[in-house]
């Protein structure tokens, strides 16, 4: 519970508000705002659906063929995307409305396959492989795939999203280790052999939840966003019906498909939270942590066979927007720690504020009368069978007490420490009120005429 308190402070809740708000806003610029892009345009896009409600998978397919074939003169880079994305949806119109042809065909074609590599010298692998996508392909007979729009869903896979999650993991990571040690406890708990154990599990179970709310969090402002701009069908239909999952070999519905994703996510960002954690033991260097962050992304990326020119071009444009961005973080770090040194004074304030309010409501039975008159006094003022004790105790300060104060006289109060003495002379000002006994200025009561304290 400490851990997780600690990890939900309010400078690290802020840091995901706003990380949160930029990567929406590269959303909007993403959808909107790049005319070059090839990001489908949504606006066509739900259209294009809303003109085949009620349609069956056959009439979609024609439709878009129809569509299709009306692309013909074009004359802008608008028109253009547009022509590409209705071709692109009749294909993916075609294979559903088409999907049992469609896997007859995709059989076929490994049936030729596996005769070409006859003569490869792979070819004991090639026909393993062959003959179990076969199979997968014949387990598919028979499920009711439906077109549905889409493209909503594919919003959640963004790489600018999962950097911003992977960078956002690294920070929390180590800043799971950073109060050890400022306080130079971390040595102490690190030589500790119960002690090391305990801090690594209670970190690693933080670090699990940080995971997998921070990967929700993202996944879900992703997708309500693709749900917003582009639209998302039926998500109890098969996973199949996504264009590019026509053959995935698991028969699952669409709801069950993202819930994978997020939770797949989810364990990679855990990973990489105790990869970070784990440099961030051994050493205090926060810019030694994302490096060795960086090199082991590097390492995974070019392991995975991915293009390492495209590699490169993408660290260099997200290191130069880093450099453009680090004069804004380093004000907003600066307005977040000025926000937490201020923040007592300002809690104590409103708490003040807030108990004067309570205060006034409750007693407001005693604002009776012309406030704006002051109670004048020519002759004394008298305190009479007064009784009064603290709240929340049994002893009482006066009982049954008395004492005139004469107009135009002095009057001093003595006692013992602890006697009463200043509880008497708030007692006369009003601030507090005592449970029996009345309180006279010529004759009137104080609190039946409380105007004047006002």
């Amino acid at each position: 519970m400490f851990e997780w308190k600690k990890l939900c402070s309010r400078k690290n809740i802020g840091l995901v508000s706003v990380l949160l708000i930029v990567n929406l806003l590269f959303l909007i610029l993403l959808t909107y705002g790049m005319e070059q892009s090839e990001v489908v345009p949504p606006r066509s896009y739900k259209a294009v659906f809303r003109m085949m409600k009620g349609m069956d998978n056959e009439e979609k397919s024609d439709y878009l063929n129809r569509l299709e074939e009306q692309s013909v003169h074009i004359t802008s880079i608008a028109e253009y995307k547009r022509a590409k994305m209705i071709e692109d949806m009749a294909e993916d119109a075609e294979k559903i409305a088409g999907y049992e042809e469609y896997l007859s065909r995709m059989e076929e074609e490994l049936d030729e396959k596996s005769v070409l590599n006859l003569l490869s010298k792979d070819s004991e692998y090639d026909e393993r492989n062959a003959r179990k996508k076969k199979e997968v392909y014949q387990s598919l007979h028979g499920t009711k795939v439906s077109y549905e729009a889409s493209e909503g869903i594919m919003v959640t896979d963004i790489s600018f999203t999962n950097i911003v999650m992977v960078f956002l993991m690294i920070l929390l990571a180590i800043e799971c280790i950073i109060q050890e040690k400022e306080e130079g406890i971390l040595p102490v708990l690190r030589c500790c052999k119960k002690g090391r154990g305990r801090l690594i599990s209670q970190k690693m179970g933080c670090l699990a939840v940080v995971s997998v709310t921070l990967s929700g969090i993202f996944f879900v402002e992703n997708l309500i966003f693709g749900a917003l701009a582009y639209g998302i069908g039926n998500v109890l239909c098969p996973v199949q019906s996504l264009p590019g999952y026509e053959t995935a070999s698991v028969k699952i519905s669409v709801l069950v498909f993202l819930i994978l994703v997020w939770l797949i996510r989810s364990l990679a960002l855990f990973l990489i939270g105790l990869f970070a954690f784990g440099i961030a033991i051994w050493t205090y260097q926060v810019g030694v942590v994302f490096i060795g962050c960086l090199v082991g992304y590097i390492m995974v990326y070019i392991g995975s066979g991915n293009d390492t020119g495209q590699l490169v071009m993408v660290l260099t444009v997200y290191g130069a927007a880093a450099i453009r961005l680090m004069p804004c973080l380093n004000r907003l770090n600066t307005y977040l720690s000025e926000i937490s040194y201020h923040q007592p004074c300002l809690d104590y304030v409103y708490k003040n504020m807030v108990v004067s309010r309570k205060s006034m409501e409750e007693n407001s039975y005693l604002l009776t009368g012309d406030y704006h008159k002051k109670m004048g006094i020519t002759d004394k003022i008298i305190l009479e069978n007064i009784t009064y004790a603290y709240p929340n105790t049994d002893k009482n300060i006066f009982e049954h007490a008395n004492m005139v104060i004469p107009y135009g006289k002095s009057v001093g109060i003595m006692g013992t420490s602890g006697a009463g003495k200043s509880t008497m002379v708030d007692i006369i000002l009003g601030l507090l009120h005592v449970q029996e006994g009345e309180i006279t200025c010529d004759g009137k009561n104080i609190f039946e005429n409380y105007g004047w304290h006002r």
